[in-house]
């Protein structure tokens, strides 16, 4: 994560946001989720999400590549062709 999202930014043409300690988010998302719940709407974060945003995953790809001839690209690669295609569909903002 420590690289994916200022890559996202970069690219987004965007400032990362601040980085915060765990327990500043988690309390923060129980926050929204209290508001979001008292104004009858839904958290956009959740303790939840910041709970699992927080551990560090590891997959592989192997199998993909494997059974499906799967490649990975380049992440840079990747995140320009997400980020077009959210601003040619509406999602993001030019």
């Amino acid at each position: 994560m420590s690289e994916f999202v200022p890559k996202v930014c970069a690219l987004a043409g965007v400032k990362p946001p601040p980085r915060l300690p765990f327990r500043v988010a988690w309390a923060a998302a129980g926050l929204q989720e209290l508001v979001a719940k008292l104004a009858g709407g839904r958290a956009a974060v959740t303790r939840d999400l910041t709970r699992a945003a927080a551990l560090y995953t590891f997959v592989s790809s192997a199998k993909a590549g494997r059974e499906l001839g799967y490649r990975i690209r380049p992440l840079e690669e990747i995140l320009r062709d997400t980020l077009e295609d959210f601003r040619a569909r509406g999602k993001l903002k030019a």
